[in-house]
């Protein structure tokens, strides 16, 4: 009977912090949304894709994503979100990205659950992906952060992929 109840307590405390890690995102989401434009009305695409047209015409497109980080003495590098071993560490990043174009505008780390590269988060890093194209130049010039070699290399691997995307499927999806 006891042992029942801990299952159902370990249980409940499980579910409370996803759902407060899902509403934390979102709500991270909302007051960004709420900087870029106060007047503007989002249109929800899918669970992690947002977008809004100004009045002048001016599109913007915010996108949260997880990347799969290293955990000390090693990682792996699995080839998609299925394969990624219970425990995994991680980040949850959102971009901002013009809606037309696909650059990036802004990228922010809204949860950083990793053991090294916490410098990822920092402004001064992130800042490097200001207009980001994910040119050939862009990914070469882009600053390593000693101790989370791959990480980094995750993070610009997924970046790519989500420039990718919004050029295949452009600013109607």
């Amino acid at each position: 009977m006891k042992g029942t109840r801990i299952f159902f307590a370990l249980l409940a405390v499980a579910l409370l912090s996803f759902q407060w890690t899902e509403s934390y995102h979102l709500r991270a989401i909302r007051r960004w949304q709420s900087a870029i434009a106060k007047e503007a009305t989002w249109e929800q695409l899918d669970s992690t894709h947002w977008r809004c047209v100004l009045g002048n015409g001016e599109e913007h497109q915010l996108v949260l994503r997880r990347v799969n980080t290293c955990t000390f003495g090693g990682c792996i590098r699995p080839d998609s979100s299925k394969e990624a071993a219970a425990g995994q560490e991680y980040l949850v990043y959102g971009a901002h990205l013009d809606g037309k174009t696909g650059t990036i505008l802004e990228l922010r780390v809204l949860e950083y659950a990793s053991t090294y590269g916490y410098q990822m988060t920092a402004k001064w890093w992130l800042k490097q992906f200001k207009q980001w194209t994910g040119t050939a130049e862009e990914i070469q010039a882009v600053d390593g952060i000693s101790g989370a070699t791959v990480s980094v290399q995750a993070f610009v691997d997924d970046l790519k992929a989500l420039i990718l995307e919004h050029h295949g499927h452009g600013s109607d999806q």
